[in-house]
């Protein structure tokens, strides 16, 4: 299982049981090729999900894996997917979600506040529904390659969680997740790299 993967199926561990995902309209803001989409389906999830993502050439390959389980099952698949830039993009996709789950893509991100006035002025989150967020601890900046441009090193979920609850969203857990092995793609050591997730809500 790749390191996004791992990840994905840690954030739907700990929501499972406090969060009811079942028959529920869910978006994933950077959703990539779709890790947390295919996780969920092969836990038995039934859901509504919408997808979006700045990363064109994931989100087409998203679309093929889509199309190939349609065939493979016979089914058509309750998906979509945008490509939608969170930060540079004025106008959100419509969604009124049950639940948005945004999942290693805050420290891609410059500005968090903005973000989340992006996100939370926009139809994607209706009242009463909850906000997943999750992405790593703060590191020494070797989790990607250096080809790859990254905002943050790592974001502090003690300042995240304030950021929320500035926002008039209620902390309802959080947790942090350790003990996940990548080597590095900077110089080659395998490091660990320790993972938060957050649950708020918007009431």
């Amino acid at each position: 299982m790749s390191i996004p993967s791992k990840f994905s199926s840690a954030v739907l561990d700990f929501i499972e049981g406090k969060i009811d995902t079942h028959h529920k309209h869910i978006i994933d803001l950077g959703c990539g090729k779709g890790n947390f989409y295919f996780e969920s389906v092969e836990r038995g999830l039934d859901m509504y999900y919408s997808g979006i993502d700045a990363n064109e050439k994931a989100i087409n390959e998203f679309k093929e894996k889509i199309i190939a389980l349609e065939r493979q099952s016979g089914l058509s698949l309750n998906v979509s997917v945008f490509p939608v830039d969170l930060e540079s993009d004025e106008m959100l996709p419509p969604a009124n979600a049950d639940i948005s789950v945004c999942t290693l893509v805050l420290h891609h991100i410059e500005d968090h506040s903005s973000l989340m006035d992006k996100v939370l002025s926009s139809s994607i989150v209706r009242k009463e529904s909850y906000l997943v967020f999750s992405d790593l601890m703060p590191e020494e900046g070797l989790f990607h390659p250096e080809s790859i441009p990254v905002a943050h090193k790592g974001v502090d979920p003690d300042i995240f969680a304030q950021l929320l609850e500035k926002k008039g969203l209620t902390v309802v857990d959080r947790t942090v997740f350790e003990g996940f092995m990548r080597k590095s793609p900077v110089d080659d050591v395998e490091r660990e790299y320790n993972q938060w997730a957050i649950i708020a809500k918007r009431e």
